[in-house]
């Protein structure tokens, strides 16, 4: 369990060099990096599924940032799965 901030946890992970940095399900970490600028790729998996409720990924208060689609890819579920990729300021 990471105790640390996540923008400085990334920071510190990017400087040792390696692979990419992955997060899975959770929403309070992804928020945080997108409101620091160390997010550099989101991948979003679309479900088609109503269920009236739950924790929201984008906020109202999150920084406006650039984003473009460079992977689109369907599931037999009906999911989409989607890659974004930061777009320079």
């Amino acid at each position: 369990m990471a105790t640390a901030d996540p923008a400085s946890t990334v920071q510190e992970l990017r400087t040792e060099g390696g692979g990419d940095i992955l997060v899975l399900a959770s929403a309070s970490i992804i928020r945080a990096l997108l409101d620091t600028g160390e997010l550099d790729r989101l991948s979003i998996t679309l479900c088609p599924e109503i269920v009236g409720g739950g924790a929201r990924l984008f906020g109202d208060g999150s920084a406006g940032s650039s984003w473009s689609l460079t992977e689109s890819t369907p599931t037999g579920s009906g999911a989409i799965c989607l890659t974004y990729g930061r777009q320079a300021a």
